[in-house]
């Protein structure tokens, strides 16, 4: 059986990097008490199904993406106070046309700041509104509907060229950040809102990020050096803002993670929080760019 050369290249070097990151973890881990393996380890059936999906094409990557979202629904409808069948019927109604418009029909991709403008009082309902809890699930199902289905229009775009190199550098810079800021500590810019994350896990995950740019270069032959600088920069900023934003929505519901659904690393939605923005920021990026 033969794989897509894209994909494989995918699957190898992150093979490498959580292989290797395994290592070093665990040794610092025993120097220091803390496990943090078990982070990394959580990481290969998540690279191995992206993997997957985009081999197999985009319908599976379409059904993918649809399991994430649906996962990602549940944990935050788990949330809100006081819903019942007919709430969960109109949020699934809200997100879900934007799922399947995108994967059945051409959107051009110059409606996304717009969209994009759109979206921005729904979000701002789900951080801040204060009074019926319920209501927060119907925002919170327009971003999830519209920033997942933006992952289906980059897996159009250049046969997942860009699903490979944004997804990649926004969740390095995701798992450097926990690392820098773990073994590093330091000044914590954001306590009350998010205590956990540090200065140096900020600026150990831009570093990163732009490396990791560089390395899946490949991905996005167009870009010269600076602008592949610039995509890895643009893209850790955008994914630290979105973890940022559901740091926000756990400190209102006085939760730690979203659930249990991924051990260690906490809920699917945990995981995906930083890569929503990034998918809005990139394909502004590349429209400008590509």
């Amino acid at each position: 059986m033969s794989f897509d050369p894209l994909a494989l290249q995918f699957l190898l070097i992150w093979s490498v990097f959580l292989a290797g990151s395994g290592v070093i973890l665990f040794l610092i881990g025993r120097l220091k008490k803390r496990n943090l393996v078990s982070r990394i380890l959580a990481w290969f059936p998540i690279i191995v199904s992206i993997f997957l999906s985009i081999h197999l094409g985009k319908w599976v990557f379409f059904v993918f993406i649809l399991a994430v979202f649906a996962a990602s629904h549940w944990e935050l409808s788990r949330l809100v106070q006081n819903i019942g069948i007919l709430h969960h019927v109109i949020a699934l109604g809200l997100a879900l046309p934007w799922l399947i418009l995108i994967q059945f029909h051409e959107i051009s991709i110059w409606a996304l700041p717009s969209i994009l403008f759109f979206l921005c009082p729904f979000l701002y309902l789900a951080l801040f509104m204060k009074q019926k809890h319920w209501r927060q699930i119907f925002p919170f199902a327009l971003m999830l509907g519209a920033g997942f289905s933006l992952w289906i229009l980059l897996g159009r775009s250049g046969g997942f060229r860009l699903v490979i190199f944004v997804f990649s550098v926004t969740a390095l810079n995701d798992m450097t950040a926990f690392f820098f800021g773990t073994v590093f500590g330091g000044r914590r810019p954001f306590p009350r809102l998010s205590p956990n994350k540090t200065l140096a896990g900020y600026l150990g995950g831009i570093l990163s990020a732009v490396l990791a740019a560089h390395v899946f270069r490949f991905a996005v032959p167009e870009l010269n050096a600076v602008s592949v600088t610039l995509a890895g920069i643009v893209l850790a900023i955008a994914g630290s803002l979105g973890d940022l934003l559901a740091s926000k929505i756990k400190r209102i519901h006085n939760v730690k993670d979203f659930s249990s659904m991924m051990g260690a690393m906490g809920g699917v939605f945990d995981r995906c929080d930083s890569l929503l923005p990034s998918a809005w920021i990139a394909s502004i990026f590349f429209l400008y760019f590509l």
